[in-house]
C-alpha cells in the first residue's frame, strides 16, 4: 500500500513541475561531465522549434541567447516590442509609442552619451550623434580621420577647424564648387569713372614691390592663405584691367595703321609729283 501512495505522489509531482514551476533565490543549470553546455530551452509541445538562455565554458566562454528555428529574438518593454534580432543578424529597433528609435553608448558615471538613431517624423532619416559637447569623431586604421566639432564644423585630416565651416589637410577634388560671394564682382572696372592704373604707374609697383597692384604678395599668401572667392574677383579685376589696356593699344594700333596708310598714300603722291617734275625738267 505504501508503494502505491508512493507511486502516486511521484506521479502528482511530476506533473506538477511540467505545468508550472516557481523558483526564488537561484536556479542552478549543470551539464553532463561530458559536456560544456548549460542549456535552459523554452518551448510549447506543439512547436517544432524552441528559444533557449544558454551558458558555455568553453574557450569563447559566456551566455548566448537564441532560437532554434528561423524566427527572430524579440525584446519587449511595457508590453511592447522594443528590439528584435532577425534571422539574417540584423538588428531592429522598434517603437510604438514615439517616433524615435535610439542606441544609446554610455560609460558608467558619465553624464553624455553618443547615440544612434532614426527619426520617422516629417523629417525622417537616420541620426548619428553626441548628448554634451564633445566632438562626433571617425576612425579608421586606429586613427581619427574626421571630426564634427559641437560647433558644427568639419575637420578632414586635421582637429582643428580655426572656425572655418569645413577644414581640409590634403587635396580635395569636385566636379563643381559654387562660391556664393557678399561682396560686388568686379564688373565696376568697365563702368565710367574707374581709375584705371597707367601702365607706367604698374610697372613701377612691379619695379619696388614685386607684385602687382591690390594682389597679395607671396608671403602673404604663405602665411594666411587666400580667400577663394575674394581672390577669383582680384584675378578677374585684373584680366578685366588687361583687357582695358588691350583695347586701348588696339585703338592706337589700328590709328597707326591709319596714319601709316596716309603716310604711304603722301609718300605716292609726292612720287609721282617728283616724277612728273623730273619729265618736265628733262623736256626743256
Amino acid at each position: 500500500m505504501k508503494k502505491i501512495i508512493l507511486i502516486i505522489l511521484l506521479v502528482g509531482i511530476n506533473f506538477s513541475i511540467k505545468a508550472q514551476q516557481d523558483i526564488s533565490g537561484e536556479l542552478t543549470l549543470t551539464s553532463n561531465l561530458d559536456t560544456e553546455w548549460s542549456k535552459l530551452i523554452f518551448k510549447r509541445n506543439s512547436e517544432p522549434n524552441n528559444g533557449f538562455l544558454q551558458y558555455y565554458g568553453g574557450t569563447d566562454s559566456g551566455i548566448i541567447i537564441g532560437v532554434s528555428g528561423v524566427n527572430p529574438i524579440r525584446f519587449f518593454s511595457n508590453g511592447q516590442e522594443k528590439m528584435r534580432i532577425a534571422k539574417e543578424g540584423d538588428l531592429c529597433l522598434t517603437s510604438l509609442s514615439s517616433a524615435w528609435s535610439k542606441i544609446t553608448f554610455n560609460r558608467e558615471g558619465e553624464l553624455n552619451n553618443g547615440f544612434v538613431q532614426y527619426y520617422g517624423g516629417t523629417d525622417s532619416g537616420m541620426i548619428l550623434g553626441v548628448s554634451g559637447i564633445n566632438p562626433i569623431r571617425f576612425f579608421s586604421n586606429g586613427q581619427e580621420k574626421m571630426r564634427i566639432s559641437k560647433e558644427g564644423n568639419l575637420a578632414i585630416g586635421t582637429i582643428d577647424t580655426k572656425g572655418y565651416k569645413l577644414s581640409i589637410a590634403g587635396k580635395a577634388v569636385a566636379e563643381e564648387v559654387k562660391v556664393a560671394l557678399q561682396t560686388s564682382w568686379p564688373d565696376y572696372v568697365f563702368k565710367q569713372g574707374y581709375e584705371l592704373p597707367t601702365l607706367n604707374e604698374v610697372e613701377n609697383h612691379i619695379k619696388e614691390k614685386g607684385y602687382l597692384i591690390d594682389i597679395p604678395s607671396a608671403k602673404e599668401v604663405q602665411e594666411n592663405g587666400i580667400l577663394l572667392g575674394e581672390m577669383n574677383s582680384k584675378l578677374l579685376q585684373k584680366i578685366e584691367e588687361l583687357t582695358l589696356y588691350t583695347i586701348k593699344q588696339e585703338k592706337k594700333i589700328q590709328n597707326l595703321e591709319k596714319e601709316n596708310q596716309e603716310i604711304k598714300l603722301l609718300n605716292k603722291k609726292l612720287l609721282e609729283l617728283q616724277s612728273r617734275l623730273e619729265k618736265l625738267e628733262s623736256e626743256k
